[in-house]
């Protein structure tokens, strides 16, 4: 039996952009979208629902006689969406009713706050 990898997307996107505003400072983002990968089903393969998110950064630059310091801040998918990596053991509904799979995955917003020198 032929089957597609279990890690296969057809379609990946990103997209990046920054701004440096003066001073030091500069904001930016990333827009990621991907089509969902295969996932097996009852000896089949279904696909995956596509997840999109929208990263977002602020940095200020610091340049002093001897190095160079950035502060930034980050928020990785900042638009709380749910990406789906599974779906469920199959719910039985009411006799005559169709058999159905839940999906299941997860909303997570990672925060991150960091500082990069260089000498």
């Amino acid at each position: 039996m032929f089957a597609p990898s279990d890690w296969d997307q057809r379609h990946i996107l990103n997209l990046v952009s920054a701004v440096r505003l003066g001073r030091g400072y500069s904001v930016g983002g990333r827009f990621h979208y991907n089509t969902g990968r295969p996932y097996p089903v009852d000896g089949e393969y279904l696909r995956l629902p596509a997840f999109w998110q929208v990263d977002l950064r602020a940095d200020k630059r610091m340049v002093f006689d001897r190095s160079t310091w950035d502060i930034y801040i980050e928020l990785g998918n900042a638009t709380f969406n749910e990406q789906v990596t599974a779906y469920s053991a199959p719910v039985l509904g009411n006799p005559g009713s169709p058999i159905t799979r839940e999906p299941v995955g997860f909303r997570i917003v990672l925060p991150s706050i960091g500082v990069h020198a260089e000498w």
